[in-house]
C-alpha cells in the first residue's frame, strides 16, 4: 500500500481488554499511546503504531514533542526502522517495532559484555586473565587483532575494551571461544534475553545473531542507572557491582564511531555507544548523558539500500530526542 492512499487509517482493536485507537496521518505520522505492558498492533505494516509506556511525569511537554517529531521521521526511514527510547527523569518507554527480532550485526557484542561482567560478579571468571589468541579467534571485518600473528597472550579486559570500542571481531571470537557459546547463552537468559542468542561466532557463519530493540534496551537502561531497568529484570541477573557498571558504561563512552547516535549532537556530550553494521542492517544503541539525566536509544534499521542515509536518519532520532530534553530544561 503507497503512502499516498494511506491519509488517514483509523484502527480499534480490543487486547487484553484495552482499547488501542490508531491513527496515522501521512502528513503527521502521529504516534500512538498504549498503556504499559500493552501488546503492540501491528495490523499494517506502514501504520505500526508506536506504544509509549505512559506513566505520570512532571514533563509530559518532552514526551508530546518527542512523539510528534518521531512520528514524522519514521517516515523518512530509508529502510525498515525499530527503536526503543527512554528518558531517565520522565521514564517512559517510547517503542516502535521494538520487539521485532533481527539481525544483531556487532551490537551482539553488548549481551556479551554483560554475560562476562556477570560472570565476574559470580566469582566465574577475572577479566584480569590471559588467554592466548589462536588462528581460530580470527576473522575479517572490524578490529586490529586480525593483523597480528596468533600465539600472543591478552587479557579478557583488553578483549572486552577491543570489542567495545574498535568493534574488534577477533578479539570478539577469542571472548566466545574462552566462554563457550552454550555458557554464553545461559548468562543471556539470566538478564531476560529471550530472543538474543548467539548463534555463531562473528563472521564465522551466514545469517546473524538475533536479538531485539527492547531487550537491547533493556540493558542499557540498566547500565544507565536508571530505577527503571531494575524493575524490567529477572531476579535471575547477576547484580554488578556499581563500579563495574561505571566501568562498562566508561568502555563503551571510548567507542570509535559516534557518525550515527552521536552525528548532531555536541561532540562534548557523553555518549556511550556500540554500533553494528551487516549487509542490511545499520544500529547504534547507547547513553546520552545530558543536564537533566540520561537518554538511552536503541535504534535499529535493516533493508537498508544506502548506509550514509541510515546513518543520517539515526543521527536524527539521537537528535530529536537530545533537543527535546535540553530545551525542556532551558524552559524550567
Amino acid at each position: 500500500m503507497h503512502r499516498s492512499e494511506i491519509r488517514l487509517c483509523v484502527i480499534t482493536c480490543f487486547v487484553s481488554g484495552l482499547l488501542y485507537l490508531a491513527l496515522d496521518s501521512a502528513e503527521t505520522g502521529q504516534l500512538v499511546y498504549a498503556e504499559a505492558n500493552a501488546t503492540t498492533i501491528n495490523p499494517i505494516e506502514y501504520v505500526a503504531p508506536v506504544e509509549v509506556q505512559h506513566v505520570q511525569t512532571k514533563t509530559p511537554t518532552i514526551l508530546e514533542k518527542i512523539q510528534k517529531d518521531l512520528g514524522k521521521l519514521i517516515l523518512d526511514c530509508p529502510g525498515s526502522p525499530g527503536f526503543v527510547v527512554t528518558l531517565e527523569n520522565a521514564p517512559q518507554s517510547i517503542q516502535f517495532n521494538g520487539d521485532s527480532v533481527i539481525q544483531a550485526a556487532s551490537v551482539i557484542k553488548l549481551p556479551i559484555m554483560f554475560a562476562l561482567y556477570g560472570m565476574q560478579s559470580n566469582g566465574e571468571l577475572d577479566l584480569s586473565d590471559e588467554l592466548t589468541i589462536t588462528s581460530r579467534d580470527r576473522t575479517h571485518g572490524s578490529g586490529i587483532l586480525k593483523k597480528r600473528r596468533p600465539g600472543f597472550k591478552i587479557t579478557l579486559q583488553e578483549l572486552v575494551e577491543l570489542m567495545m570500542q574498535k568493534s574488534d571481531n577477533t578479539a570478539t571470537n577469542a571472548i566466545i571461544r574462552h566462554v563457550g557459546i552454550k555458557k554464553l547463552n545461559k548468562e543471556f537468559r539470566s538478564w531476560g534475553l529471550k530472543h538474543t542468542r548467539l548463534i555463531h561466532p562473528i563472521l564465522k557463519s551466514k545469517g546473524d545473531n538475533p536479538t531485539t530493540p527492547r531487550e537491547i534496551a533493556t540493558l542499557l537502561t540498566y547500565l544507565s542507572g536508571n530505577k527503571k531497568g531494575l524493575t524490567l529484570l529477572p531476579t535471575t541477573a547477576p547484580a554488578i557491582p556499581r563500579s563495574d557498571l561505571l566501568e562498562m558504561r566508561i568502555i563503551m563512552s571510548g567507542s570509535k564511531n559516534k557518525k550515527r547516535l552521536g552525528r548532531n549532537i555536541p561532540r562534548s556530550t557523553e555518549l556511550a555507544n556500540k554500533t553494528g553494521t551487516l549487509g542490511e542492517f545499520l544500529h547504534d544503541v547507547g547513553i546520552i548523558r545530558t543536564s537533566i539525566g540520561d537518554i538511552t536509544i536503541a535504534a535499529f534499521t535493516w533493508k537498508v539500500k544506502d548506509r550514509r542515509s541510515a546513518e543520517k536518519w539515526i543521527g536524527m532520532l539521537g537528535k530529536i530526542v537530545y533537543n527535546a530534553v535540553e530545551e525542556a530544561e532551558l524552559k524550567s
